[in-house]
């Protein structure tokens, strides 16, 4: 829900917006969730913070800074992996699998 929360709230104001999530069976038969917007994007300066409890990468939109923390830690007490790829100004992808 955070994942996809995240994607809708930061647009960019300049361009539609667009949200797509893809599901996809890896070799292994597991499967793999992806959430790809065309947003704000992210600096990568803040990507080694991004999971951090209360850290935040914008003020654009209220928010506490917990959601991709809780994301994170849930997906890794599931054997799963978090990750996250953004180019700012362009959109970001986060993957779970």
């Amino acid at each position: 829900n955070n994942l996809l929360s995240n994607a809708l709230k930061f647009k960019s104001k300049y361009k539609e917006h667009q949200v797509s999530i893809n599901v996809f069976k890896k070799r292994d038969s597991n499967f793999g969730l992806t959430i790809e917007d065309n947003g704000i994007g992210i600096d990568s300066k803040h990507f080694d913070k991004l999971f951090t409890m209360f850290y935040r990468a914008t003020d654009q939109q209220p928010g506490s800074g917990i959601g991709l923390y809780i994301a994170y830690e849930a997906a890794k007490k599931m054997g799963m992996t978090l990750s996250i790829s953004s180019t700012f100004g362009e959109g970001t992808t986060l993957t779970l699998s």
